[in-house]
């Protein structure tokens, strides 16, 4: 059964992939700033890594690899400034997970990263007194003009819609509103579980 459970997994994920390169192929297509050529080698490639997908979903790790490997290739190309963007996105996942009072997990990748730092800080409003939040609002408000000048306009919106559900709980505090304090904490948990599909 454990065997059957993982191969499963396995497919289920092999799946999830296949997805991530047809949205990586549609990059691809649409591209500006590609060569014919190079249009044509990158599709290549991610068919290959497709079809190997489907044939032998157990190489996972190696197609996961394969893949984000392309995912790099594609933004070097289209932009030359990916790079420095990658690092700075980094520094801001290790600030936001230094805000959540936790080790930051060393294996996690920036994406991960920044989703549980996020995701966790939603989950913490709650137990803050108003000026904890006021003071965490002020740094995600710099946060996000930071993701933003890191190219990543979507994390940077999720950050400032936590930044406001942090005011709006205090607002809400203030009026004796638990419903407004309520819906303030689960518009936080929606823009935190937004921020993973931001990379």
């Amino acid at each position: 059964n454990c065997i059957l459970a993982e191969r499963a997994a396995v497919r289920q994920e092999a799946l999830k992939q296949a997805e991530r390169i047809e949205k990586l192929e549609e990059k691809v297509a649409q591209a500006e700033g590609l060569t014919d050529q190079e249009r044509q080698d990158l599709q290549r490639q991610l068919e290959e890594l497709a079809q190997k997908l489907r044939t032998n979903p157990g190489d996972l790790e190696e197609a996961l690899a394969d893949i984000s490997r392309l995912e790099e290739a594609l933004k070097e190309k289209l932009d030359p400034n990916a790079a420095s963007k990658a690092t700075n996105l980094e520094a801001l996942a290790v600030q936001l997970a230094a805000l959540t009072g936790k080790e930051p997990d060393p294996s996690q990748d920036a994406a991960h990263l920044t989703a549980d730092a996020l995701s966790q800080l939603a989950e913490q409003m709650a137990d803050m007194d108003a000026a904890q939040r006021q003071e965490l609002a002020q740094a995600l408000a710099q946060m996000a003009a930071q993701a933003a000048q890191a190219g990543n306009a979507d994390l940077a919106k999720a950050i400032s819609e936590i930044a406001q559900a942090l005011q709006a709980a205090n607002q809400a505090e203030a009026q004796n509103n638990p419903q407004a304090a309520a819906a303030a904490q689960s518009a936080a948990q929606a823009a935190a579980q937004r921020s993973a599909q931001a990379f």
